[in-house]
């Protein structure tokens, strides 16, 4: 039933006082409380939202300050360690890696003064030819 149905048997009730059903009065009790209790249940729902929304936000501070506190104290122990322990040996093991970037690069270099002796002669050739046709 809806607000017009029982406006519309409160209406019928009162003109005619002989004819009003029996038990009308406690249907309509019901059928209001009925209609309230919808209407509570109706206002809970915003509780729950904001339930959720509180949990949220806690979870969302506890996430921040574990990743917060996790790169704090793992910045800590990011340092480089020492792969010798023995500083001679450090020496030599740096001596050798600088051997070896020295002779990579020579090897490089000699690589480059061949390929800009060949550019040297393929210039000539090719001056030597322009100068033929020009003639």
């Amino acid at each position: 039933m809806n607000d017009q149905q029982i406006d519309e048997l409160i209406r019928r009730a009162l003109k005619d006082q002989s004819q009003v059903p029996v038990h009308l009065e406690e249907r309509l009790e019901r059928h209001i409380d009925r209609l309230a209790a919808d209407e509570k249940k109706s206002v809970r729902i915003p509780m729950y939202r904001n339930r959720i929304r509180r949990w949220c936000v806690a979870a969302s501070i506890l996430l921040v300050l574990g990743v917060g506190t996790t790169a704090y104290f793992s910045a800590s122990d990011a340092r480089p360690k020492d792969t010798f322990d023995n500083p001679e040996e450090a020496a030599m093991a740096a001596e050798q890696a600088l051997t070896l970037l020295s002779q990579n690069l020579n090897k490089g270099f000699g690589e480059m003064n061949q390929a800009r002796q060949e550019m040297e002669k393929i210039h000539a050739v090719v001056t030597k030819h322009i100068n033929d046709q020009t003639k």
